[in-house]
């Protein structure tokens, strides 16, 4: 064995070991975060996510979808370039939650034969949250405002539409000819199947990134402050933490905390994914969507004069600075670790 595969083992071991202290020495606290995860996926997630997440497989798997959406696939084919079952996924992603775009590709993929890589392509912008979540806990919530969950909404989906045309402008879309709409009772149980198992893979990674954060929280609570710059780590983290921030967040960078999406988010996209996904692609692109997102937010808020904006403009606070640089270094290292772990662990374990 050489050198380098055995300090691997070690230090996985002693990692191994590290967790197994951690979890015991908090595991009131590891058992409370388990506890109200649990509680926000079964009152929260799974009521908003689960009867949506079926529907749209179903008109996917069907053939539905493809016909309900012809007539905005007419008026957008020269913008985004993508043939009707492409497109009626993409139109369903943007409404439907963060893992359904991932979820419908996986069934399109099943369906068609070579589908080459748009489905490595289409994952990119076929990515949105649903406007009760943005809407009800961003806008009402934090901001106390449906219009400014509203304004994040639609700043979140423009960037979307801007993504795909940038990325699908070399593609030649076909109309795929006339289908034939399969509304079988075999086709309903397909879609609930599969939807469930999507679904629990989603719960159980919010689980567990809330684990983590419950123990770094119990290791750096007393380092790091609890402060405006420290919450949108959390929710860059694990984007249900947003609901944790105040009012004095600028609009703009709301939208591009929804938009991005978190890295719980994107590691349940990988996890759903029936196929493989390029990992430092996929965050740049989101990232670029996030920027964007948060430029037509300014735009708009700007053209519009919505006030709770205008108050939330708090660009100055000193609260906004890293008051411990040495610690949230430490952080961002030791999440980067993580990722790469978990992703090289997929990789290397999934059949694609």
């Amino acid at each position: 064995m050489k050198v380098k595969e055995r300090l691997k083992i070690i230090s996985a071991a002693i990692a191994a070991v590290i967790l197994a202290v951690l979890l015991i020495a908090d595991s009131k606290g590891v058992a409370e975060a388990v506890s109200l995860c649990v509680e926000t996926c079964t009152n929260t997630l799974i009521p908003s996510l689960f009867g949506y997440m079926v529907l749209s497989t179903f008109l996917i798997q069907s053939g539905l979808g493809s016909i309900i959406f012809t007539p905005l696939w007419y008026v957008f084919r020269k913008i985004i370039r993508l043939d009707k079952k492409l497109f009626s996924i993409f139109m369903l992603s943007q409404i439907g939650g963060y893992p359904v775009g991932v979820k419908l590709i996986n069934t399109i993929t099943q369906q068609v034969e070579g589908c080459g890589n748009i489905k490595d392509r289409a994952v990119l912008f076929c990515y949105g949250s649903g406007p009760a979540f943005v809407t009800g806990l961003v806008g009402q919530k934090i901001y106390g405002s449906l219009t400014a969950g509203m304004i994040i909404f639609v700043s979140c989906i423009l960037a979307n539409f801007i993504l795909a045309a940038v990325i699908t402008r070399k593609s030649k879309p076909q109309s795929s000819g006339e289908e034939k709409p399969d509304v079988s009772a075999d086709t309903a149980a397909s879609s609930i199947m599969s939807s469930a198992k999507a679904l629990l893979v989603v719960c159980t990674t919010m689980i567990m990134f809330n684990i983590i954060t419950e123990l770094f929280n119990m290791l750096l609570s007393e380092y790091i402050p609890d402060s405006m710059i420290t919450s949108i780590i959390k929710s860059v983290w694990e984007i249900t933490n947003i609901k944790c921030l105040d009012a004095t967040l600028p609009l703009p960078i709301a939208a591009a905390l929804i938009s991005f999406g978190g890295i719980c988010v994107i590691f349940q996209i990988i996890s759903i994914a029936d196929f493989k996904i390029n990992l430092p692609r996929y965050i740049g692109y989101r990232a670029f969507s996030a920027l964007l997102s948060a430029l037509i937010c300014f735009i708009i808020v700007k053209l519009s004069g919505f006030e709770p904006a205008v108050s939330t403009l708090a660009y100055g606070k000193t609260e906004l600075l890293i008051n411990n640089p040495v610690v949230f270094i430490c952080t961002a290292i030791m999440t980067g670790f993580l990722m790469s772990l978990i992703y090289k662990s997929l990789s290397e374990n999934k059949k694609f």
